[in-house]
């Protein structure tokens, strides 16, 4: 999928950020369908963090070790700023 295009890969993956929360509301109790939503979200949200690298390494072509460096530091102040919060 990102040799075909990387912005729509990028895009799909990620929206099972949106996806998945909603998914899981609705299996409720039901424990076979919340394993389902499971699957789905690694599925989703395991290749997110190499397609949203990738996306970026691509829009700077000529500098790929700064923009993976800012990939991966926004990487983690993500977590961290989602662990502070919550």
């Amino acid at each position: 999928m990102l040799n075909k295009n990387v912005t729509k890969t990028t895009a799909f993956f990620l929206s099972g950020t949106i996806i998945i929360p909603r998914l899981l509301h609705f299996s409720g109790g039901n424990a076979i369908a919340t394993l389902i939503v499971i699957a789905v979200w690694g599925f989703l949200y395991a290749p997110s963090f190499l397609n949203a690298s990738t996306y970026m390494i691509s829009s700077a072509p000529k500098s790929l070790e700064f923009a993976n460096s800012l990939a991966t530091s926004f990487g983690n102040l993500c977590v961290t700023v989602a662990v502070d919060f919550n």
